[in-house]
């Protein structure tokens, strides 16, 4: 993928930031370095949810906007205790959490402005 993101990135001219491999938690661009950040059904594989958002508000612009996309526990009691069994597995085997809740961790992981 990230070959394919270099490649897209050099079609749409010289001006466009390489792409990059990094952990969530700890990106390697300076503080508000972008006008929007994308995560797209991937926090269900970071270990530390509330740290990567920390992470992709601080590199964001003020006024920046952050567009997240996952799946989050279900509010049905019977759908959260079928992903909570299918969690057990998905954990064990591809690093998946089924049941957190993004927005919540957003909200509460909102970096200081001292």
């Amino acid at each position: 993928m990230l070959a394919a993101a270099a490649k897209r990135a050099s079609d749409l001219g010289p001006d466009r930031r390489p792409a990059r491999e990094a952990e969530a938690e700890h990106l390697p661009f300076g503080d508000a370095s972008f006008d929007t950040a994308v995560c797209i059904l991937s926090l269900c594989s970071v270990a530390d949810d509330r740290a990567a958002i920390v992470e992709m508000r601080r590199v964001l612009r003020p006024g920046g906007l952050l567009l997240l996309l996952d799946h989050v526990a279900a509010t049905n009691p019977i759908l959260l205790t079928l992903q909570r069994l299918w969690e057990q597995f998905t954990l064990r085997t591809i690093g998946d959490y089924q049941t957190r809740h993004p927005a919540a961790a957003g909200r509460a992981g909102r970096p200081r402005r001292d």
